[in-house]
Parts: C-alpha cells; structure tokens; sequence
C-alpha cells in the first residue's frame, strides 16, 4: 500500500513539474510574441498610414513578426540549438497559415464590419494567438532527436 501511495505521489510531482515547465513555457512565449507583435503593430500602423494599404501593411508587418518571434523564442523560450533550419522552416509553415488567416480576419473587420483598424489589428491577435502557440509549441519546438536520429538497431551498409 505505501508503495502505491509512493509512485502515485511520485507521479503527481512529475505532473506538476510538467505543469509548471508548460505554463512558464506559455508565459514566455505571449511575453516574446507580443515584444514581436509590437513590431509587428508599429510597422502595420506605419505602412497602413503612408503609401500601403492594410492587407500589404498586415503581410509586411506579419513578416516582421515572424523573424523576431521565432529568434527570441528558439533561443530564449524553449533553447533549441538543433535543426534550426527544419525548426524554421516548419515555424514559416505554421506562420504562413496564420498570415492568410489573420489577413482574412483583418479585412473582415475593417471592410466588412467597419471596425477600426486598430481595434480589427488587436481582435485578430487575440484569435490567432493561441492557435498559433499550440502549432508551434507541439510542432515547431517538439523533441526533434526521436525522429531524426538514426536507427540503431538497422543495419549498416558501410560495414
């Protein structure tokens, strides 16, 4: 009996360590974001007044977002230093998909629901947001070794 009350006790430490490590994860991650969101909204605000109009200006913007985002969380947040390319290449995938996502929801805010373009910019993060954290935290900045380390136990040609 004590030994059961042991591993579950055990159990349930490692649950919340776990815990604590996706929630610090999650923290981390909306506070880089928004450092990069903030470029992101400094440069859709720019364009969108000047010479661009909002969908180009979101796109750009969206670019700017994409770049700071993925450097400060793949050194800083989740400290990956292996396959950066890969990492990258699936982080513009995820990314691409958000772009055409959020560049939907802003034109739908302010061309057909005439908000303003500041409150349109701000619905359209707090939607994609978590989709786009749970994309990358899984896919992105997962455990990469599993799947592109060599078997072991296949047989060697060189040999």
């Amino acid at each position: 009996m004590a030994d059961i009350y042991r591993k579950n006790k055990l159990k349930l430490l490692k649950n919340k360590h776990i815990l604590k490590k996706e929630i610090k994860h999650a923290f981390t991650y909306l506070i880089l974001s928004s450092l990069g969101g903030f470029v992101e909204c400094g440069i859709f605000f720019l364009l969108s007044k000047c010479w661009f109009g909002v969908v180009v200006a979101n796109i750009i913007g969206f670019l700017f977002w994409l770049v700071t985002s993925f450097t400060l969380n793949i050194r800083k947040n989740f400290e990956k230093q292996d396959f950066i390319k890969i990492r990258f290449a699936i982080y513009l995938m995820i990314s691409v998909v958000g772009l055409v996502s959020s560049t939907l929801l802003v034109y739908l805010f302010i061309q057909v629901l005439w908000y303003s373009v500041i409150v349109s910019k701000f619905l359209q993060i707090i939607i994609m947001a978590i989709p786009l954290y749970m994309a990358n935290r899984l896919i992105t900045f997962g455990n990469f070794s599993k799947i592109f380390e060599p078997n072991k136990n296949t047989i060697s040609t060189t040999e």
